[in-house]
């Protein structure tokens, strides 16, 4: 296994397990997902998601220190759900949830008051 296949591997791994949360967190949010074949994890369109959500959000993270790009960013993020039916700010609430609760168990020496 390449280095970047091993990347991807893990981004994909991780990504499932954020979705798994999600939905054990809130059943109803998988309605939000069903152009990306939610009901299936394994599928190549809901892998595709993943892989779209991980990849923004590693961008996010490499910009933190910058923080009229990561405005930028958050801003273009905000449109592009903002014309998703059912798309609302509580969704992004409970996502920062899901995330906050499994990062520190991935991050070695995770401090969630840098977030």
């Amino acid at each position: 296994v390449s280095s970047p296949d091993a990347a991807a591997q893990t981004k994909l791994t991780g990504g499932r397990a954020v979705f798994k949360k999600l939905f054990e967190m809130a059943p109803g949010a998988k309605a939000l997902f069903t152009r990306v074949n939610v009901d299936n994890f394994e599928s190549p369109e809901f892998n595709g998601h993943i892989m779209r959500v991980m990849g923004g959000l590693d961008v996010l993270v490499n910009y933190l220190e910058d923080t009229a790009t990561l405005d930028s960013l958050l801003a273009h993020l905000a449109s592009q759900h903002a014309v998703r039916a059912g798309v609302t700010k509580g969704a992004f609430e409970l996502m920062a949830k899901v995330l906050m609760g499994g990062l520190p168990k991935v991050v070695e020496n995770f401090n969630p008051d840098a977030w």
